[in-house]
């Protein structure tokens, strides 16, 4: 499995309940497709440098997790045809992460 970070953007003007029914069913495809989730971050309503579908404000959430192939083909699945979730971006984090522990390897030897 690979390390990701997504990073999801909900539209202004929601209801809080909603907005955490969003943030869980993300979340719940991912569990459901064999992620581990590391990191839940919900950022909050910040906003944005340029406007987003005539959105000038935006709810912010991170996530960090674990997962196969299929459960990020899913997530982004699930992410476009949700309406509410204006922008998002998921990026892959295992260059980053094994960076330090291969130099910590290199001083061993």
């Amino acid at each position: 499995m690979e390390g990701y970070e997504l990073l999801f953007v909900i539209k202004p003007g929601l209801e809080q309940e909603k907005i955490d029914q969003i943030f869980e069913k993300v979340k719940k495809v991912l569990l459901d497709n064999g992620a581990t989730i590391d990191v839940e971050d919900k950022i909050g309503e910040k906003e944005l440098a340029v406007q987003i579908k005539k959105f000038s404000k935006g709810s912010f959430f991170r996530l960090e997790f674990n997962a196969p192939g299929k459960a990020i083909s899913e997530m982004q699945r699930v992410i476009k045809i949700t309406d509410q979730i204006i922008r998002h971006m998921c990026v892959k984090l295992k260059s980053i992460r094994n960076k330090p522990q291969e130099q910590e390897k290199e001083l061993v030897s």
